[in-house]
């Protein structure tokens, strides 16, 4: 597995590209959302991502990322549970998309590269979005 810089956060904050190739199958994996930035089989390319850092920072169509902390719209950006009403971030009109600031905008750390495969952590505190 290689790893390339990416690019830099407004922060500061190193992105890392993490590609994996073997005679019949290539990926490549950002740090930044776990974005998975291509996949290709046999030469073929059948995930579309983007060539910089800035071209996902200015997408809004979350393109490989990894989506959460929910899989879909939450009604009116509130839930009820065990008696305790909790709001959420409006960020799709007046629901709340996906849990908020999803985890594609977030900076995963990762916990292990090998030529085979790669491990992505992110810990979402409690209260986070």
């Amino acid at each position: 597995m290689q790893k390339e810089y990416f690019g830099s956060l407004p922060t500061g904050e190193k992105i890392y590209k993490y590609v994996c190739t073997n005679d019949k199958v290539s990926f490549s994996v950002l740090n930044f959302g776990a974005i998975l930035q291509d996949f290709s089989f046999l030469s073929r390319s059948i995930v579309g991502g983007f060539d910089t850092l800035d071209s996902y920072l200015e997408d809004d169509s979350h393109q490989g990322a990894v989506i959460g902390r929910v899989a879909n719209r939450v009604a009116g950006a509130r839930f009820e549970m065990d008696g305790k009403v909790y709001n959420l971030p409006k960020n799709d009109g007046e629901n709340c998309l996906h849990g908020g600031l999803g985890f594609d905008r977030r900076l995963w750390q990762v916990t292990e590269h090998t030529d085979e495969k790669i491990v992505l952590e992110y810990a979402s505190v409690d209260g986070e979005e």
